[in-house]
């Protein structure tokens, strides 16, 4: 699984955040929640993109200017992630940021793989010409010169582990280069270094950065997905973030006549049953064709309604639950809030649908503030642990419980057990709110 790093930024400090099969985002507003779920999504877009920035401001990130971004007073913030992906070489990325002219600068990425520790730096920019950089670079083989490997047991001790700042950098030169592709270049000399390099090209000869993308499979889903329609009649078939591009995937399984597409309709259907939501899902197309307009019709207590004649939350739920089951075992789902504009029996049934689709490999990252979703889940849990042990599914969940302090954001991991339960060694901030009301509403 992969973890990340965060040093300076929204109001964290050193913090690392190791994810797991089922992460429930909870706290209180204004915690940092959404701007983790942020960064994943920035981590989920290839790294060495067709701008080759790295653009904190992009369509569904938007975090603003370096001073929104790194913690008050600090003139630099650090990210970086654990990447578990067996399709790239590099095991560890660190990227660290500066102040230029209040935009978020790349001016450092450090990456390590199993054999090789290797840092590149701007060390300094000219201030007469403010695209021209003096590069330099330094690098670790410690395992040459004992006979044992060199290696990082965990992403921590390697961010935390100094002994590469200790050495100096080696003088590339100065390079000159729009700072709009800072990524592309500084990872074009990461690739020239390794290969002009004998002892480094020996250990990283097939290092690919392209390829670093360690949620590239990830599907994000903003708070607040796409208003319904009437008739849908624009064919939009690439996925989006609102769900714009829902309805016609949803009309491809329900036409489609196999075996896995029936099973797909099939767990729709009962998501609907069991939320209370609908009853089916039917579509009216107005011709042949597969791009004709068309309408997306609920069976409620037997009768066909439009979409935009129910509730907003059927509108709202829809788009996450068609992505999940159309895709395969083993993608990451980011969703925040899913429970906008659901009654507590639909929260629910939520939290149940998500439970039976992480028992089929898929990971899930969900900002939530609804204690009907996660008392499900849990309660899914402790079924499966009454059952005999070849019917149980291993997978590991938990709470990131995000907080305020005097000194900023910080999180809390709290593990789920596999039976459903906390441990005892909960923060008392973590349900001090609710026990305090619950012991309230004793009194009246």
């Amino acid at each position: 699984m992969p973890t990340l790093y965060l040093h300076n930024f929204k109001g964290f400090k050193n913090t690392f955040l190791p994810l797991k099969n089922m992460n429930f985002f909870v706290g209180e507003n204004s915690t940092g929640k959404t701007s983790v779920m942020k960064l994943i999504n920035l981590f989920s877009q290839p790294l060495y993109s067709t701008s080759g920035e790295f653009d904190f401001n992009a369509p569904n990130i938007v975090m603003g200017y370096f001073e929104e971004i790194a913690n008050f007073g600090e003139d630099f913030f650090e990210i970086g992630i654990e990447n578990d992906s067996s399709n790239s070489e590099i095991k560890f990325l660190k990227l660290h940021f500066i102040n230029n002219k209040g935009i978020p600068f790349l001016n450092g990425v450090s990456i390590f793989n199993h054999n090789i520790d290797i840092e590149i730096k701007i060390v300094e920019i000219d201030k007469q010409a403010s695209e021209l950089f003096d590069i330099g670079y330094r690098y670790s083989l410690s395992h040459l010169e004992t006979d044992t490997q060199f290696e990082f047991s965990t992403f921590e001790e390697w961010v935390k582990n100094d002994e590469l700042q200790k050495s100096n950098f080696n003088p590339i030169g100065k390079s000159n280069f729009s700072s709009a592709s800072i990524v592309r270049n500084l990872i074009r000399m990461i690739r020239s270094i390794i290969t002009s390099n004998k002892l480094i090209a020996n250990e990283l000869s097939t290092l690919e950065l392209l390829d670093f993308t360690p949620f590239a499979e990830l599907k994000w889903f903003a708070p607040i997905r796409t208003e319904p329609k009437r008739t849908y009649d624009n064919y939009v078939k690439t996925f989006r973030s609102d769900g714009e591009h829902t309805p016609y995937l949803l009309k491809e399984l329900l036409e489609l006549e196999n075996l896995d597409h029936n099973k797909i309709n099939n767990n729709i259907e009962i998501f609907g049953k069991e939320s209370g939501l609908y009853e089916k899902i039917e579509i009216l197309s107005y011709g042949d064709t597969s791009t004709a307009p068309f309408e997306i019709r609920f069976l409620v207590n037997g009768h066909p309604l439009k979409i935009t004649n129910l509730g907003y939350g059927v509108s709202q739920i829809i788009p996450i639950i068609i992505e999940i089951v159309s895709r395969p075992p083993g993608e990451w789902f980011a969703i925040q809030q899913p429970e906008i504009h659901l009654h507590p029996r639909a929260q629910a049934a939520f939290g149940e649908f998500v439970y039976a689709y992480t028992t089929v490999g898929n990971n899930f990252i969900i900002e939530t503030h609804s204690d009907y979703l996660i008392d499900r889940y849990r309660l899914c849990l402790n079924k499966q642990a009454n059952r005999s042990a070849e019917n149980q599914k291993k997978f590991d969940s938990q709470i990131v419980f995000f907080k305020q302090t005097l000194d900023g954001n910080e999180l809390i991991i709290i593990p789920i057990n596999e039976d459903g339960s906390y441990p005892e060694d909960q923060p008392k901030e973590f349900r001090e709110f609710f026990i305090k009301e619950q012991l309230d509403l004793l009194s009246i």
